[in-house]
């Protein structure tokens, strides 16, 4: 289940990028 802590700090982080 550690797969989806991974997706979530994935989207954050391109959602960072794409803030950017």
């Amino acid at each position: 289940v550690t797969q989806s802590a991974s997706a979530s700090e994935i989207k954050k982080a391109y959602y960072k990028l794409s803030l950017k």
